[in-house]
């Protein structure tokens, strides 16, 4: 094996190696995303299961609201 080809394997090998670590870096990324994504989804359902509490108890105050003005309608102030 000439000192050209020696090298030029050396070159390849090296060129390799970084690919394999580039690549082992782009995986752990993805890994990363793939957790952050799965908290986003958790974090979306509880931000879900808020909004339809409140929503529910939105509609429970309407109603008080509603039911104190008909209250209101029904017994009108004695001066």
């Amino acid at each position: 094996m000439t000192n050209s080809q020696r090298q030029l394997i050396e070159v390849v090998a090296n060129t390799l190696e970084a690919i394999a670590t580039d690549m082992g870096t782009a995986n752990d990324a993805i890994d990363t995303a793939v957790e952050e994504s799965s908290r986003v989804s958790d974090m979306m359902e509880i931000i879900g299961h808020a909004q339809s509490e409140i929503q529910g108890f939105e509609s429970r105050v309407f109603n008080v609201v509603e039911t104190l003005n008909n209250f209101l309608e029904i017994n009108p102030q004695k001066d």
